[in-house]
């Protein structure tokens, strides 16, 4: 058990002593012997409420998980495609914007001859030039 007694006669004065450390031992050890049972009675309920819950269907864990993935990969297509389009918009507006700056010195020429405005002119110029590139 344990216990650390050392022999002692019974006519001794230390047999109390002795006595007393013994019981003091041994209430020691039934306490911990009570704190075990307690924890095992605790693991055992646990294991018994795990025990019954149903197992999960792998199989419809791994379809789910398949189908999860190839949502993803659907995403990230439709992404890199959006992606690609977008540049392309960004590159065309810096064309456009490249053309309207090109025809910035011939506004007043252009405003002259049509008779418009300056700022309608180049709303014009900018128009054409935006058609010829798309055509």
């Amino acid at each position: 058990m344990g216990l650390k007694v050392s022999p002692v006669p019974m006519a001794s004065r230390e047999a109390a002593g002795a006595i007393d450390a013994a019981i003091k031992q041994l209430d020691a050890v039934r306490r911990a012997a009570e704190r075990r049972r307690q924890l095992l009675d605790a693991l055992s309920g646990d294991l018994g409420s795990s025990a019954a819950k149903p197992k999960p269907d792998l199989a419809l864990l791994r379809d789910k998980v398949a189908i999860g993935k190839q949502q993803i990969q659907e995403t990230r297509g439709k992404l890199s495609a959006e992606q690609a389009r977008s540049a392309e918009v960004r590159r065309q507006q810096a064309d456009l914007k490249e053309q309207s700056e090109q025809l910035e010195p011939w506004r007043p020429w252009l405003s002259s001859i049509l008779g418009r405005s300056a700022q309608s002119a180049t709303k014009n110029t900018t128009s054409i030039a935006r058609d010829a590139d798309w055509n």
